[in-house]
């Protein structure tokens, strides 16, 4: 990789190798030593971002998205992740602690902003990436409320649905919001500049991902011949990602035979990553937010970083 995807750096270093979680391979990819199973943990230090050098395939995509959290995907993650349970799949966008937690931190961002005569209050709202709509807040003297979701799951009963770009376009949108999909986008750097062209001169865009990079790694070098015997050996495997797991992100120590995963998280941002980058397309940043999620789908509490910017002006 010549440069980071993310902002065009070419300073791009290698922090540590890292595989594939098992669970994304097809069953007659599982067993096989190709180098689509492996991956590298990067930096920029152009703009701040970590990443996953891997892009995933189709076929691996597919077996994430395809038929995402229902019951079978629950069932194949947690063949290789036993703590993925059922309770944990369905608390995922459904908690109603977590919905409201969301909802109100982007209603107080939004209010505030329109108090203070820094944004127009949102007129036509749309959920880039936002399931069925649950975490669009409660705004007032908002008619148009829709979500643009491509897993068609279907949406909440006064929220619409845009199946593609031109839809968004016909709606002509004030107020876009992306919540926790870029962690996920290969091609997040795209999906901004897309959205950059669907906002008029002084609308608004809302950007939230998870505030959580990965400040240890493990060794750098890791042999690729004991990287493919891990994979290859389900019960081995669970055991060192789950300690892999609890070291790297509880007890933040560097320990040995250490494994990092890729698995639907590719881009780890922090503030400074997304603002550099926004700003370069045109936006101002308004406001912004750090809170707590509830610990309904995980032992650890997670945080969550929201950006509130505005359209000043066309991309240069």
């Amino acid at each position: 990789m010549s440069e980071c995807h993310w902002c065009l750096s070419p300073s791009i270093e290698v922090l540590c190798g890292a595989v594939i979680a098992p669970w994304i391979q097809g069953e007659h990819e599982s067993k096989v030593a190709s180098q689509e199973r492996l991956s590298e943990y990067c930096r920029c230090n152009g703009c701040g971002l970590h990443f996953f050098s891997k892009r995933f395939t189709e076929s691996q995509l597919g077996m994430m998205y395809s038929h995402y959290r229902d019951e079978k995907y629950q069932k194949r993650r947690q063949r290789f992740e036993p703590w993925y349970t059922k309770k944990v799949n369905f608390g995922i966008g459904n908690s109603q602690e977590t919905i409201a937690l969301r909802k109100a931190n982007l209603l107080k961002l939004v209010n505030l902003a329109v108090m203070n005569g820094t944004i127009a209050p949102p007129m036509s709202i749309v959920d880039w990436g936002g399931d069925q709509g649950q975490f669009i807040p409660d705004f007032q003297h908002a008619p148009k409320k829709m979500v643009y979701e491509i897993s068609n799951v279907k949406p909440m009963i006064g929220i619409g649905q845009v199946a593609s770009i031109q839809e968004i376009e016909a709606v002509k949108p004030d107020f876009i919001m992306i919540c926790h999909v870029l962690e996920h986008d290969h091609h997040a750097r795209e999906t901004i500049k897309t959205i950059t062209e669907l906002i008029p001169e002084n609308g608004t865009l809302y950007v939230e991902v998870p505030d959580d990079q990965i400040s240890i790694t493990p060794k750098r070098h890791t042999s690729v011949w004991w990287q493919f015997f891990i994979l290859n050996h389900r019960l081995l495997f669970i055991v060192l990602d789950a300690y892999s797991l609890f070291s790297l992100r509880i007890l933040k120590k560097r320990l040995p035979l250490q494994i990092l995963k890729q698995s639907e998280h590719v881009n780890f941002f922090n503030r400074d990553s997304i603002v550099v980058v926004l700003k370069s397309f045109g936006f101002e940043l308004i406001d912004e937010s750090r809170y707590s999620t509830d610990r309904k789908t995980s032992k650890f509490e997670m945080q969550a970083l929201g950006l509130l910017v505005k359209k000043i002006k066309p991309r240069n």
